[in-house]
């Protein structure tokens, strides 16, 4: 596992541009820098003193997990698949029209109550599973690969269509919601100071947390994760779906985290 983290700044003198140099043993540019760095390498350790003495930032960009840490764990993190529409209408006045008690500030929602809605129905070419814009916790694929993958697993929800029709193409999973909430003392959350609910930071950072429930093949999170007014339930899965979606060409293995 690497964690990786995006070191920025403003190389805006010479003192500076110089001492930079130095650590890194290379030439840089002035005014802008961004660098993406392996937090456990030599170079982020040597460059730790001048971010803090200058005040760089150095934030968590992602995770990388070794192909053996993923093939192994027994529950993943799902990390998204590809979009492939905006809900309609196109603001966040949809999350009202499809949820639930919506929070206007946090974003956080409560059960969906009504079909999404894009303006035009899509025929999947690659992607035979897919996510729309904005909508984080909800996965949507093709009518042909929900009948003979999904159907045995999972109910489904249509796909509406702004003109008042219902897509042929494309249906929405119900995923069922985990039993049991996470232990997720180590994340950072926030508490929406107009509902009262707490959100954790959407970036996961090493491995995610391990479910005390196991029996599922797919499953969202009772927890909310995200920034500002976007939420989203996680995703996992067990090890057999995660192979099973890559053996199916539903999913490719970077789009997975393994808990731990």
């Amino acid at each position: 596992m690497i964690i990786y983290r995006r070191v920025f700044g403003n190389i805006d003198d010479f003192v500076k541009k110089e001492e930079l140099e130095r650590i890194l043993r290379a030439k840089v540019d002035d005014g802008y820098f961004s660098m993406d760095l392996d937090e456990k390498s030599e170079e982020y350790h040597r460059m730790t003193g001048f971010i803090l003495k200058h005040s760089f930032h150095h934030e968590v960009i992602g995770t990388s997990f070794t192909k053996q840490e993923i093939e192994t764990a027994e529950v993943l993190c799902f990390l998204g698949a590809p979009t492939f529409a905006y809900p309609e209408p196109q603001e966040p006045s949809y999350l009202n029209a499809t949820y639930d008690s919506v929070c206007g500030k946090c974003g956080i929602y409560g059960a969906q109550k009504a079909n999404f809605v894009v303006a035009k129905d899509k025929q999947f070419s690659k992607n035979k599973l897919a996510s729309l814009h904005w909508v984080f916790g909800e996965l949507f694929c093709d009518v042909d690969i929900y009948e003979s993958f999904f159907k045995s697993k999972f109910l489904s929800r249509d796909l509406e269509i702004k003109n008042g029709s219902k897509s042929e193409l494309v249906k929405q999973l119900v995923l069922p919601e985990l039993n049991d909430n996470l232990e997720l003392s180590h994340l950072s959350y926030d508490i929406c100071s107009e509902c009262g609910q707490r959100k954790y930071v959407p970036t996961i950072v090493g491995f995610f947390s391990l479910p005390k429930q196991r029996d599922f093949f797919m499953a969202r999170t009772k927890e909310f994760f995200g920034s500002g007014h976007s939420a989203h339930q996680k995703i996992l899965v067990s090890n057999s779906a995660m192979k099973e979606l890559i053996k199916n060409k539903l999913a490719k293995q970077h789009q997975f985290a393994p808990c731990r």
